[in-house]
């Protein structure tokens, strides 16, 4: 069981409160979870977005699945809940993590909030396709170098309301995986040394 609870500024757009809880037992291939969050969106035209818009208070909250396909580094995932537009909806998603590090993953979101596209129609279900590339600074000592930084690269629609989850900073699966029975056996060679 793991937990987390986050308070401050959460990601570029939002700060506020939250927390999250997930149930990952160990030796199994899945992963239950739920997050929940109350955020003020940060004023762009401040100095370094640190002012709140007072009037722009919104909670989200997700219940989460993580199934690890065996054998591989490819975990299926699925939320459900409000997003940050206050609609309901779902996301169902895939994702690969390379020998080397690079994490491949795509996603499709469907919720009941109908956003304008590009060419004047209305769509509420969205896809989405990321690739993270980690960075490996050779100066830092050994654990630093593995965690310090990641150039992420999205295609998804831009500049939509509906669908759009918070990013948390620390989200549990993930920071989770260097735990988990799949990370350990796979990289016990590298682990003992």
């Amino acid at each position: 069981m793991h937990t987390n609870i986050t308070v401050g500024y959460l990601e570029e757009m939002y700060a506020g409160a939250g927390g999250e809880i997930l149930y990952r037992p160990y030796k199994r291939t899945y992963a239950f979870g739920m997050e929940g969050w109350h955020v003020y969106q940060r004023d762009p035209e401040s100095n370094f977005t640190l002012k709140l818009l007072s009037d722009r208070d919104r909670w989200t909250a997700h219940l989460k699945a993580y199934y690890e396909i065996p054998n591989t580094n490819t975990t299926v995932n699925a939320k459900a809940g409000r997003y940050l537009a206050q609609d309901w909806g779902g996301t169902v998603g895939i994702s690969h993590l390379f020998p080397n590090g690079i994490d491949l993953s795509g996603s499709i979101t469907a919720t009941n909030l109908d956003n304008v596209n590009a060419l004047g129609g209305a769509d509420n279900v969205f896809g989405e396709l990321r690739i993270s590339v980690p960075l490996k600074v050779r100066r830092l000592p050994k654990p630093l170098g593995k965690v310090c930084c990641d150039v992420d690269l999205a295609i998804a629609p831009i500049a939509r309301d509906s669908g759009q989850s918070l990013k948390s900073p620390f989200p549990l699966y993930e920071t989770s995986e260097p735990l988990s029975y799949r990370h350990l056996i796979q990289n016990w060679g590298e682990i003992r040394e």
